[in-house]
């Protein structure tokens, strides 16, 4: 079923929060952020995290677009054939290497699930099970490398507008980001894609080897089966 409501799914470090600020840019769509994350977080009741984002959904002017973290979603939840269906579903995926030293940097102690990939990948096959299709695919480090043209790409898969000057916005702390939030410190720093100096990573600590190539493996079935042409 068609729709222009949007829900970006990412893991942690994917730059997911900067395609919602540019979304809130753009100025045509009503943003709603993380709204799993108590569920994650807080133990709060899924069904009541799905059904209040649905109403939201509902009484909105504007076509909504939303962002989550995959493994902040139980798969129940993305079972849901009316959650599901209210969306054109697309996923933000970062390079393993890059994405393991940026979430140890903001938390250490990081349980192994949360790298997220593995649950970014069993979201990825459950919507497309559901649905028939493909979601799309935004790979963080060319929208770092080329934003104009990475963005135009998706305006043009999601057949909404581009607006370049979206691209740039001013540096805020949005409201609905949680004060003191240390996973948006560089988002609400940000005033565009900015992009950054490559430096050469050191290899993934050897006690997490195992675990990076669990992440790794998913992260390789994301970029392989999103280029499989929808029937």
């Amino acid at each position: 079923m068609p729709t222009d409501n949007i829900f970006l799914w990412g893991h942690p470090r994917s730059l997911s929060t900067a395609m919602e600020v540019y979304f809130r840019s753009r100025g045509d769509y009503a943003v709603i952020h993380e709204p799993f994350g108590d569920t994650y977080w807080q133990d709060a009741d899924p069904q009541t995290a799905k059904n209040s984002l649905l109403q939201d959904i509902q009484n909105s002017d504007l076509p909504v677009f939303v962002k989550d973290i995959a493994h902040h979603v139980p798969q129940p939840i993305v079972g849901s054939p009316d959650f599901v269906n209210a969306f054109t579903h697309v996923i933000v995926l970062r390079s393993p290497l890059a994405t393991f030293h940026s979430h140890l940097a903001v938390n250490p102690e990081v349980k192994s699930h949360e790298f997220g990939y593995i649950a970014l990948y069993e979201t990825f096959d459950r919507i497309r099970e559901l649905t028939g299709k493909t979601p799309k695919l935004i790979l963080a480090d060319q929208l770092l490398e080329d934003p104009e043209m990475t963005v135009r790409d998706l305006c043009e898969a999601l057949h909404i507008d581009h607006l370049p000057e979206a691209l740039s916005w001013e540096p805020k702390h949005q409201t609905d980001w949680s004060v003191g939030d240390k996973w948006q410190i560089q988002a609400g720093k940000s005033s565009g894609f900015e992009k950054r100096q490559k430096v050469k990573l050191e290899p993934v600590p050897e006690s997490l080897l195992d675990i990076y190539e669990q992440h790794q493996q998913c992260y390789i079935r994301l970029i392989e089966e999103t280029c499989i042409e929808d029937v």
